[in-house]
């Protein structure tokens, strides 16, 4: 697949091998789209794994969700398809369209996967100093803007906006959880300083946490604790309906961005700048000189600079957000 107008005007569907964790999926939305808004003859067909099938299910240029279980090379066999592009640079995501013989399968090179492509992406020099979202533009091979927007066309409707939302956890781990306490102190700030409801959120693995803080708080009946209770589809509508979200760097902090609620990211090492939310209406909070793109679970240097970040300055940042 090379981006032209003829390619896309195939009938056969495009599929993309979609990411496999909640902020990279969404991160590549606005390429997307963009490629929806410019080919939009061209049917787009996504295979991700099972958990992120409710995500894809609600992002409009999205025409066929195709679930990666354990058949997924015999449901891609049974696919008609004009080409395959391959968001992530994992072995399997490239094996698996191979082992299906599936046409023009492009991506980058790398991890042992080189024969496996019959289109290899060597990202252009700005690209890869740039924000992770503008790999996907490349991938798809279609110009990026200047500044990418906000992922703008998921499929969910919002009422009212109330409540502050906290997303405590992060599949990531410590390197990227600021402290419970951290989250414990805003909340008691809250609760005696304003009249917001809070909301706290996050997978079934973050429930315990998300109990800790709550019971932390104290038994206030405008606290609520969703967490492990909702479905990725009614996350992102609790979220849509938030006046504001107290995150981590995380899949929850790219889906409250997606969903336009407005946000404070408090980030320990990793780089805003290539993996920030991408709202206007976000603001990151970090202490640390330090900028890396991938980091372990556990990172003292991480934990340190995530500590400095103080509950106070969360709340008069919040108070402006609002």
């Amino acid at each position: 697949m090379t981006g032209s107008t003829e390619s896309a005007s195939t009938s056969a569907p495009l599929l993309i091998m979609g990411l496999n964790w909640l902020g990279d999926a969404i991160m590549s939305m606005p390429a997307i789209e963009a490629y929806h808004e410019q080919y939009p003859e061209q049917r787009i067909f996504i295979a991700t794994k099972p958990g992120l099938k409710s995500l894809w299910e609600m992002h409009r240029p999205i025409d066929k969700v195709i679930s990666l279980d354990d058949t997924a090379v015999q449901k891609l066999k049974n696919t008609e398809l004009s080409s395959c592009v391959i968001f992530p640079n994992s072995f399997r995501s490239a094996y698996l369209p191979w082992r299906a013989k599936l046409p023009g399968r492009r991506g980058v090179p790398g991890a042992g996967r080189g024969l496996l492509l019959n289109e290899k992406v060597k990202h252009a020099a700005e690209v890869e100093k740039k924000h992770q979202a503008y790999e996907y533009f490349s991938l798809l091979g279609i110009e990026a803007p200047e500044k990418i927007p906000n992922p703008s066309l998921l499929q969910l409707n919002e009422g009212n906006r109330q409540g502050i939302a906290f997303i405590p956890g992060s599949a990531r781990g410590p390197s990227k959880q600021w402290p419970k306490e951290k989250f414990i102190e805003l909340g008691l700030s809250l609760m005696e300083n304003t009249d917001e409801h809070i909301l706290l959120l996050g997978t079934e693995n973050e429930g315990p946490l998300c109990r800790e803080i709550k019971d932390a708080i104290g038994q206030d009946t405008r606290i609520r604790n969703l967490a492990g209770q909702t479905s990725l589809k009614e996350l992102a509508q609790n979220l849509s309906k938030c006046k504001a979200a107290i995150v981590n760097d995380s899949g929850g902090m790219h889906l409250a961005s997606a969903v336009n609620t407005p946000l404070i990211a408090i980030y320990g090492i990793t780089d805003p700048e290539k993996t920030g939310p991408l709202g206007k209406k976000s603001i990151v909070l970090q202490k640390s000189e330090t900028r890396a793109r991938d980091l372990p679970r556990v990172s003292a240097e991480a934990e340190e600079a995530l500590k400095r970040v103080n509950a106070d300055e969360v709340l008069k940042e919040l108070m402006q957000l609002l």
